[in-house]
């Protein structure tokens, strides 16, 4: 089995969590696959179970909001008579139905744990924040939802995940956003969405220095399972915009930063799937022993826009896109007898246009990792498509580039990959129609930055421009 780069950065993947539910949560570190873990570990069924699960999430389980009628809304719309609701959402909800349904509708950061005491209860939750022109601060920005649910007998789960910020002022533009839906199911389908939007842009002049700073962290974590014959699906979007313009009116130096330093992947999202596993939760491996047929159905689309443009009357500018560790990375796992289809689809532009008078071409790094996507066992009629697509573009041909895109997929039936990176107009494709695809393709300048993650060539692709790419084998 191939290992992602999720596992060679040792899962370093984390954020913290400042989840200010009022009363509620404390701060909490934990990436996503992490928090994940925990639910997969704990003991739902009962309050005790569910106390101790909040607590490890920084939860005060005393100021938790419980529920537990027969069908149970928390939101700002109760759906009338024989409804048990409340309107206080920005605190953990727990909600345990005894007869037939569990709602949650928040927009503050949200903390939700639906489960039932009867074999057939339907779980849904939506979670929704939402940030327009917030005003301008030197701190992190950050939008949080966790939902887990847990459905016996044909019982299903439904989980929705929307996020928007958008920020338009500040020299300095820092933003997370946090996403994770674990789900349990019998014979019941897991349904679960989650869509991530961050756009940065600010446009200063001044003549005096201008340092512009842009970093946001997407990061989604969908965990899907089913006991028997339920079919799980997920479908996670992520897209990050970063535009930086500056226009400097006298002798000012300009400096522009978009993911420059770091650490993470910018993007990144971890899909989960396992049908037909009785052992469930207590195992934290999918074993899908069940002969129950339950379908596994993944689509991941990660997008990632960068532009920096910057213009002075005679001072350096300094433009620096990406960092070695940053980036896409994106990671499905599939597992069941049944069939399961996934489609990994990733695009990443980045530009860099400065334009100085008198003091020569401005200093451009442009750094551009994507990594994608899976396992897949162990119907033969399983298909994984992976897209991958990455641009990059400067005004100064001298400009340091780096640029690597792999693409990993394990399969019991086909894999199909297809590569694109274009640098100045330069294109080098790459392709793989198998059961076990390991490609990539690795550009850079020839006083570029080195790159801990390139691999033995086992291809050429086209040169020019001082950039050269090749086409290599991916992670093994």
């Amino acid at each position: 089995m191939w290992t992602s780069r999720k596992a060679f950065l040792s899962l370093a993947c984390t954020f913290a969590l400042v989840a200010t539910l009022s009363g509620g949560v404390a701060s909490a570190s934990l990436d996503g696959t992490s928090a994940a873990r925990t639910a997969r570990s704990a003991d739902l069924s009962t309050r005790a179970g569910i106390n101790s699960y909040l607590r490890s999430q920084g939860a005060d389980p005393s100021r938790a909001v419980w529920q537990t009628g027969a069908r149970n809304y928390a939101g700002p719309r109760c759906p009338g008579s024989g409804w048990t609701c409340t309107t206080v959402t920005d605190r953990p909800i727990v909600q345990r139905s005894s007869g037939g349904a569990n709602v949650a509708e928040c927009s503050a950061p949200c903390l939700v744990v639906q489960t039932g005491s009867v074999p057939r209860v339907n779980n849904s939750a939506t979670c929704t924040r939402f940030r327009d022109n917030p005003a301008p601060t030197t701190s992190t920005l950050s939008q949080n939802c966790f939902i887990s649910q847990s459905a016996s007998g044909s019982g299903q789960n439904s989980a929705t995940v929307n996020m928007t910020m958008k920020q338009k002022r500040g020299r300095t533009q820092h933003t997370t956003q946090h996403a994770t839906v674990y789900q349990r199911s019998a014979s019941g389908k897991n349904t679960a969405t989650v869509t991530q939007l961050v756009g940065q842009d600010f446009r200063p002049a001044s003549s005096s220095n201008i340092v512009q700073d842009q970093e946001a962290f997407l990061v989604a974590t969908v965990d899907q399972a089913s006991t028997a014959s339920g079919d799980n699906s997920a479908n996670v979007q992520q897209t990050l915009t970063q535009k930086a313009f500056a226009t400097g009116t006298g002798p000012a130096d300009v400096t522009q930063n978009q993911n420059a330093t770091s650490p993470e992947p910018n993007a990144f999202a971890d899909i989960d799937q396992c049908s037909g596993d009785t052992s469930l939760p207590a195992n934290d491996t999918c074993t899908y022993d069940n002969s129950d047929l339950g379908n596994n159905d993944a689509d991941l689309f990660q997008n990632v826009d960068q532009y920096e443009n910057a213009s002075t009357e005679g001072d350096p500018i300094t433009q620096n896109i990406g960092s070695i560790d940053g980036g896409l990375d994106g990671h499905i796992d599939q597992q069941a007898h049944a069939v399961a289809l996934a489609n990994g689809d990733q695009k990443e532009v980045q530009q860099a246009v400065g334009k100085t008078h008198g003091a020569g071409p401005p200093n451009q790094t442009l750094i551009g990792p994507h990594f994608c996507c899976t396992d897949q066992f162990d119907d033969p009629g399983n298909q994984f498509n992976i897209n991958q697509f990455s641009q990059q573009t400067t005004n100064n041909l001298n400009a340091d580039i780096t640029n690597i895109g792999q693409g990993n997929c394990e399969s019991s039936g086909n894999c199909h990959i297809d590569q694109q990176t274009i640098i100045n107009g330069m294109t080098t494709n790459n392709s793989c129609d198998d059961s076990s695809c390991h490609i990539g393709i690795e550009c850079f300048t020839d006083g570029g930055i080195a790159s801990r993650h390139q691999r033995p060539v086992v291809g050429s692709g086209g040169s020019g421009g001082g950039t050269f790419c090749n086409q290599t084998g991916g992670i093994d």
